[in-house]
Formats: structure tokens, C-alpha cells, sequence
């Protein structure tokens, strides 16, 4: 399962979404504020070990190339 998250925030919502998706699934997290993005995939995803979520400073509403064919 993918998940797409618009609105980082704190990073809570993410890591309990990681975590619920599984090792087999991912989230993408996208939020307009750099901080939002930085501060919880270097601190609370890290110390979890939630290695599924990423987080991207966007209002997500062009898509990421990395992730387009």
C-alpha cells in the first residue's frame, strides 16, 4: 500500500501511518515548510527505524519526478 500525506506536521501522523502500511508499503509525505519535513525524518521516523515514509518540502500538487514514468 502507498500513502500520501499532505501536511507533515509534527511527523506523528506519518510514523503511525508508516508503521500501519507495513515494511511492504510506503509513505510520502509533503508539506509546504522546509522544517516540517527535515525535523521528523532526522529525529522521530529515524529513532523508530521507519525506513518507508519520505518526506518533501511541496505543496504536492505537481507531482515528484522521481516518481513519474
Amino acid at each position: 500500500m502507498h500513502v500520501a500525506e499532505y501536511g507533515t506536521g509534527s511527523g506523528c501522523s506519518g510514523g503511525l501511518t508508516s508503521q500501519l502500511v507495513g515494511s511492504d508499503g510506503e509513505v510520502t509525505s509533503f508539506d509546504i515548510e522546509y522544517y516540517p519535513t527535515r525535523w521528523p525524518t532526522s529525529s522521530i521516523h529515524h529513532e523508530r527505524g521507519l525506513e518507508n515514509i519520505r518526506c518533501h518540502t511541496t505543496d504536492g500538487t505537481e507531482g515528484l519526478r522521481e516518481r513519474t514514468p
